[in-house]
């Protein structure tokens, strides 16, 4: 019996993500060993939110096990959605920092954990997805990537107050102890992103690609001068 074939949407970077029953088979990307490397070290130790590492099929994309539920993109989060949210990060965090990979590193970052790379299910998350930037780091970098895009720091259509208090909120849950340099890693995380969609812009031949990062240059700019007018409200 021929398993049922279904594309998978939703990604802006990945080129092919094509689910098979309960695997998902996608192109490796340039991380690749390394990353293999660390969902296997995260199967070992019993992460359980992480998809497990099974294989590379006849067309060289790499098989990873599915994680059944939905991704809110672009969705606004509950207190307590974001609150389960940065736990699983910690947790992650956690279990990665007793990994060789660190390579003296405070732990493994996964450099784009945000509300298009989390699993839910029953309105609660239950996985986290895309490792294809995960590198040696500082908690602190994922831990304001995670801030900046789940709040969507500098949208409007939030108040400043809730959004600091949301802020707040989520550095107590994860204890982040260096919380005084959060404005430099909320810009740094901001920066990195920037340059990366700027570059899609001049060099991409994919059109979507580009359209979608142009909006994307916009709206990163308008985060950077929310952080930049509320650091002291930030930091403290």
């Amino acid at each position: 019996m021929k398993e049922n074939k279904k594309i998978l949407k939703g990604g802006q970077s990945t080129a092919s993500v094509i689910q098979f029953g309960n695997t998902v088979h996608r192109t490796k990307s340039a991380n690749h060993n390394f990353v293999h490397t660390l969902l296997q070290f995260l199967q070992k130790k019993n992460f359980s939110y992480s998809p497990k590492f099974l294989g590379i099929n006849e067309q060289g994309q790499e098989i990873l096990s599915f994680i059944q539920g939905e991704v809110p993109r672009r969705k606004i989060l509950t207190d307590n959605q974001l609150i389960l949210s940065i736990k699983i990060l910690r947790a992650f965090h956690d279990c990665a920092s007793l990994s060789d990979l660190c390579n003296g590193h405070e732990t493994i970052c996964h450099n784009d954990f945000a509300s298009w790379n989390v699993i839910f299910q029953n309105e609660e998350p239950v996985g986290m997805i895309d490792f294809d930037e995960a590198a040696p780091g500082r908690r602190i970098d994922d831990v304001a990537y995670f801030i900046w895009t789940f709040l969507d720091l500098g949208n409007e259509e939030f108040t400043t107050e809730d959004q600091i208090r949301k802020t707040n909120m989520l550095c107590e849950t994860y204890q982040l102890k260096n919380k005084q340099d959060l404005t430099i890693a909320f810009l740094k995380q901001q920066n990195r992103i920037l340059e990366k969609r700027k570059n899609i812009v001049t060099n991409s031949s994919n059109s979507n690609l580009v359209e979608f990062s142009k909006g994307a240059i916009q709206r990163i700019e308008s985060s950077i001068k929310w952080v930049k007018e509320n650091q002291k409200k930030l930091n403290a």
